[in-house]
């Protein structure tokens, strides 16, 4: 693996290291992943540098992602597999202990398995393994290893277990532990660490009197906590109220948000900030200058850290926020307001800001979505296809049947099984002219196999030529196969 000294003059974050020999261009790609906005480092990884104002799917042959995060100006994913990948700008290892910077294209961060959640920030990444221990790599302080020393090879934060979540955004991190505790390390020069401090962490410390959390947040300057009772507490950088306050300060320790309802999930963007309440409704607080509070106005209010609901959207699953851009899911589509300036409404008018929600054309049906910190890029991962049903194909031979009045002829019948089917399918015809009948032996005829379909003629039988469709039904009485075939009906023979 190639060496690198990495440099920490840029910008302090967290990114997704990737395997080095996988970032080339592939000739085929999944579509379930899609990307749009900014594009300078190959965040969007479609394999160029082009700023996109509507969807495209993200280049990956190897991988298929169930989640992804959206990091200052790069990408990182996790896959079906528990195997994490990531791609963008690599300037501090974020993607990775190689040469290449940028990565355009998902490449496998090496080392990395049974991974349940993945986070990237300024220019760091996280991964969250199935055994509750958290994995860093990029610049630090980002690494929580107690060092002060960047890498681009993936290594547990020391100390750290039990972990059941991770949120990074900017250039500090959060952890909730199984106990409902919160910790974190990183930046902490506007109190976002929430420790009663201004100092930064190299090492995990934990946020005092905030217990029973069941979902964390960070922007870059502020940190956000719901609680299991269903309420918000938000520390760190207040100029724009986005923590809730009208402090205008920095708040070294947490404070509860007053003014939304039972509180589910929260989402932080750079100066504004989102809560899901328990009845899939939206709530915003903070600056609205490009709209991102989703109220259809581009004015901050005078009060800006009270909550106000986002009235445009119900029955919300899942919420995310960037730079001055807000995202929800809901009924499977992904919404979009605020900041457009790199196309990051999905909807192909950039640059004009849209302070309402409105649907991305082309995404849904969607079971996630991020957006980043950076410029403006934003990722969604399509749901699944439902699985295609048991089924079969029916094929006569001969497709022509003569038969004569007073007479009878056969043909064979093969049932071919399509996506695994096991059950009998049992054989009918329709569309038989008049006089004429058809029986099948057997008539209940198992996949693979055939059945001889034996047509009988009446001595009165009227000449003439029909298309006859044969059916094969299941237990239930559906037909899950139909095939044709012509009949034609002679004369007796004398």
């Amino acid at each position: 693996m190639t060496k690198r000294a990495w440099s920490v003059a840029t910008v302090l974050a967290l990114a997704c290291a990737p395997a080095p020999a996988a970032h080339a261009a592939a000739p085929n790609w999944s579509t379930r992943t899609l990307s749009w906005g900014t594009n300078t480092y190959g965040q969007l990884g479609d394999a160029s540098d082009e700023t996109r104002t509507t969807p495209v799917p993200v280049r990956s042959v190897l991988a298929r992602f169930t989640q992804v995060a959206a990091g200052y100006e790069h990408t990182v994913a996790l896959a079906k597999d528990g195997t994490v990948w990531a791609w963008g700008r690599n300037d501090d290892g974020q993607v990775g202990d190689h040469a290449a910077d940028p990565v355009r294209t998902p490449a496998r961060v090496p080392g990395l398995t049974g991974v349940t959640q993945v986070a990237a920030g300024w220019s760091g990444s996280l991964a969250l393994r199935s055994d509750g221990t958290v994995w860093a790599w990029g610049v630090y302080p980002f690494l929580g290893d107690g060092t002060q020393a960047s890498r681009g090879v993936p290594a547990p934060v020391p100390g750290l277990t039990g972990v059941v979540e991770i949120a990074a955004k900017g250039s500090h991190v959060l952890a909730r532990r199984t106990d409902s505790t919160v910790w974190g390390w990183g930046r902490n020069a506007e109190g976002q660490l929430g420790d009663g401090t201004f100092t930064r962490r190299l090492s995990p410390v934990r946020v005092p009197s905030l217990g029973g959390v069941v979902s964390i947040a960070v922007s870059k300057y502020h940190s956000l906590a719901a609680r299991e009772d269903g309420s918000v507490w938000a520390w760190g950088n207040s100029t724009y109220g986005w923590d809730g306050s009208s402090y205008g300060g920095e708040l070294r320790t947490p404070v509860q948000v007053t003014g939304a309802p039972k509180i589910v999930k929260v989402a932080a963007g750079y100066d504004h900030s989102l809560a899901l309440d328990a009845s899939g409704r939206l709530w915003a607080w903070g600056r609205n200058d490009k709209g991102q509070r989703g109220d259809g106005t581009l004015t901050t209010p005078h009060n800006p850290g009270a909550p106000r609901p986002v009235p445009a959207l119900t029955q919300v699953t899942a919420i995310t926020a960037g730079r001055r851009t807000s995202a929800a899911l809901s009924g499977g589509n992904v919404y979009t307001w605020g900041g457009n300036s790199a196309g990051q409404m999905g909807d192909g008018n950039a640059p004009a800001a849209r302070p309402t929600p409105a649907i991305v054309p082309g995404v849904g049906p969607a079971i996630g979505v991020t957006a980043g910190m950076g410029d403006g890029h934003l990722l969604a991962v399509q749901a699944d296809p439902p699985p295609a049903p048991p089924g079969a194909t029916l094929t006569v031979q001969p497709e022509s049947v003569t038969v004569n009045a007073g007479r009878s002829a056969t043909a064979t019948v093969l049932v071919e099984p399509i996506n695994g089917l096991t059950e009998s399918l049992k054989l009918t015809a329709a569309g038989l002219p008049s006089g004429v009948t058809v029986t099948f032996d057997p008539p209940l005829v198992p996949p693979g196999q055939t059945s001889v379909m034996t047509v009988t003629a009446g001595p009165d039988a009227p000449i003439r030529s029909e298309t006859v469709t044969v059916h094969g039904y299941d237990s239930s009485r559906t037909s899950l196969a139909s095939t044709t075939f012509d009949l034609t009906v002679s004369g007796p023979i004398e």
